[in-house]
């Protein structure tokens, strides 16, 4: 099986790739995903938080369950069930009394990101889209009250993008900067790797779209760099994609490679074409070796096949 689909396989490479083309040095805190390699094919303008605001107990009525009483109040299952100390199958009776983790808010400011929220406060970017009933485009507005899921990870401190209001007190963190790309070789883009493509671009079933191509590897064979550039990612924080590199290429083009095994670069370093820049693997949702590969001109995917020399 090259890919797992979900229902939630939504928060793709396009917003991440805001600060990446912009130009700034700082942390890309654009990035947000569940399934990254995969997205819906819509792009409505994101659907705020219908949830209601938790009490600290409820009484079971007919028809209750855990997933049901998490999903109206924007809460997690497992907070639930941890708290009031339910054992599977969770069975839940009519007049029973609960309690209900409190639900802790956030408010967006100029410049957020979910990418930037879920790493300033530990939480993860799936269960902060899911409880706050975000789609794609994943765009905030300023003022936005967020429902913070619980925290799965040490919140980590996140530099201000340009423009971020001066109520926010978040405190800039060491950043790597990242020189610009060097002149592109001249010579188009090269195939990364050579191999079967186990997933083409374009439209899936259920409404998704894969962004890029999927290309089936031996396990540790040679990623290398479709053409010279600068690192500007690197890093596992998308489940989807396992260990993901990001090269930014001159004329606004960035390639992505994800599931690598092993990444042989650091962010900010420069690349050239053809150099080695990871190993092939299977880390993130996939269940074979291969390499997933894009290209991107500004935020818009293109199908790499067209830009790549005949197979």
């Amino acid at each position: 099986m090259e890919r797992v689909f979900t229902k939630q396989a939504g928060l793709a490479l396009i917003g991440c790739l805001a600060l990446v083309l912009s130009g700034c040095g700082g942390s890309p805190d654009t990035y947000g995903s569940n399934n990254p390699s995969y997205r819906s094919s819509t792009a409505a303008k994101p659907a705020r938080s219908s949830t209601i605001k938790a009490p600290a107990r409820i009484k079971v009525m007919n028809g209750d369950t855990v997933y049901g009483i998490a999903r109206k109040y924007g809460l997690n299952p497992r907070e639930i069930i941890s708290l009031n100390g339910l054992r599977a199958p969770y069975h839940l009776e009519i007049g029973q009394t609960l309690r209900l983790p409190v639900a802790r808010t956030y408010t967006v400011v100029k410049g957020d990101t979910i990418y930037g929220i879920s790493r300033r406060f530990g939480v993860d970017m799936a269960e902060l889209t899911r409880a706050n009933n975000i789609r794609g485009p994943y765009t905030l507005e300023i003022g936005d009250q967020l429902t913070l899921p619980p925290q799965t990870r040490k919140a980590v401190a996140v530099a201000p993008r340009r423009g971020t209001s001066a109520t926010s007190k978040r405190k800039p963190s060491k950043q790597v900067a990242v020189a610009p790309p060097p002149p592109r070789s001249g010579n188009g883009f090269a195939w990364p790797l050579r191999g079967q493509v186990l997933s083409s671009f374009g439209p899936k079933k259920g409404g998704l779209h894969n962004d890029g191509i999927n290309i089936a590897a031996q396990r540790g064979a040679a990623i290398k760099a479709t053409d010279s550039g600068t690192i500007v990612y690197v890093g596992d924080e998308l489940a989807g994609f396992g260990n993901l590199i990001l090269v930014r290429h001159s004329g606004g083009w960035v390639s992505a490679y994800g599931h690598l095994s092993q990444v042989m670069v650091k962010r900010g370093e420069t690349v050239k074409r053809g150099q080695t820049i990871g190993r092939a693997g299977s880390t993130g949702r996939v269940t074979r070796t291969q390499l997933h590969f894009e290209l991107r001109k500004g935020s818009q995917a293109v199908d790499p096949k067209k830009y790549l020399p005949a197979a």
